[in-house]
């Protein structure tokens, strides 16, 4: 998924499928966000 100039990879509970440059909502429960340097691949902690 791209956002903007970023690339987020996501993952779901769910087996979902979307057509490119369709229009989604997110929402994020921040106790299951991971979060991951781009460059060196480390997680960004808390």
């Amino acid at each position: 998924m791209r956002v903007g100039d970023s690339l987020l990879n996501m993952t779901t509970s769910e087996e979902v499928w979307y057509d490119r440059g369709q229009p989604v909502q997110l929402e994020f429960k921040a106790e299951k966000t991971h979060l991951f340097e781009p460059e060196s691949g480390n997680r960004i902690l808390k």
